[in-house]
């Protein structure tokens, strides 16, 4: 029996799975993203995993439009993985859509399948492009006998949209610009209190004074609330943790340079003795150097 394993997501995540899980959103988006019109909203199909069970992870949103598979994803920490995820989570979409459609792929007819685009949206605090392509090539080792065809590759365009990046594709996505201007709002009032209640409160009254996201706000207010409190409270708990790591280690390498400077010490010692005619013995006796270290001195 395969264990399920939950993965730990932040606020970020969860509410850009709730806004683009809304097919109004996510036309909104894809047309912002393909330069399209499309109006329809009946014309998507959403097909979200609910978990990756290989990876323990989840997907944000995948939808079907005009036979192409979009797999849309929301990231907060750079990570050259995105291909090979991507790769795991489109085989289990395309499993589920083959299943669902009763398609043959063991029969002598070519199936046809939809396109696939793989887009993740990163909005971590470190600096990024407003536009990067990572291919699932760049993971393959390198062979001397290898061909030079690609059998296999997979490319992931990572778009920034942090508050300030890729301001033509939140001037046509307005729940996209929205969602980065709230992620912005909720920064600002994480850096300034202290209380990570209060910043989680004044960071949503704020967004719904200005009408940002007003409606999932209204409707799942408390809930929010929670979310970026829980999630800032276990960031902050892993940079205590980080930096209590790092003084530890510090003190450590303090701790081995002064043991080796002292070992260091009695090897010159010993190897002007060794100049000034004493005996192995006489010099161990006196610097505390074992026979094996000394001869290594002594070579």
């Amino acid at each position: 029996m395969t264990k399920t394993i939950y993965a730990n997501r932040n606020y970020k995540d969860e509410l850009f799975k709730k806004i683009f899980s809304d097919k109004k959103s996510a036309l909104e988006l894809y047309n912002a993203i393909r330069k399209t019109h499309y109006t329809d909203e009946s014309a998507i199909t959403i097909h979200t995993l609910n978990q990756v069970i290989f990876l323990g992870i989840e997907n944000d949103i995948s939808f079907i439009i005009d036979d192409v598979l979009n797999l849309y994803e929301h990231q907060s920490t750079i990570n050259p993985n995105m291909p090979i995820r991507g790769l795991i989570y489109l085989g289990e979409l395309y499993r589920d859509y083959i299943r669902l459609n009763q398609l043959d792929i063991y029969g002598r007819t070519q199936v046809s399948l939809p396109k696939p685009v793989y887009v993740v949206f990163y909005n971590g605090e470190d600096k990024q492009p407003e536009r990067k392509e990572i291919f699932l090539s760049e993971a393959f080792k390198t062979h001397e006998n290898s061909f030079d065809e690609e059998f296999l590759n997979l490319k992931a365009i990572m778009l920034n949209i942090n508050y300030g990046y890729n301001q033509k594709l939140m001037e046509l996505c307005k729940p996209l610009k929205e969602y980065s201007i709230f992620v912005d709002i909720v920064r600002k009032h994480q850096k300034n209190e202290k209380n990570s209640t209060i910043a989680a409160q004044k960071a949503v009254e704020e967004c719904i004074k200005k009408k940002i996201l007003l409606n999932i706000l209204l409707r799942e207010k408390g809930d929010i609330e929670e979310m970026i409190k829980v999630c800032y409270d276990e960031e902050l708990h892993r940079k205590k943790e980080a930096e209590y790591n790092q003084q530890i280690g510090k003190e450590q390498g303090r701790k081995q340079g002064r043991t080796q400077g002292i070992l260091e010490e009695r090897e010159n010692i010993a190897i002007r003795m060794h100049e000034n005619g004493m005996s192995n013995q006489q010099i161990m006796t006196m610097t505390g150097l074992d026979k094996e270290t000394l001869d290594k001195v002594l070579i």
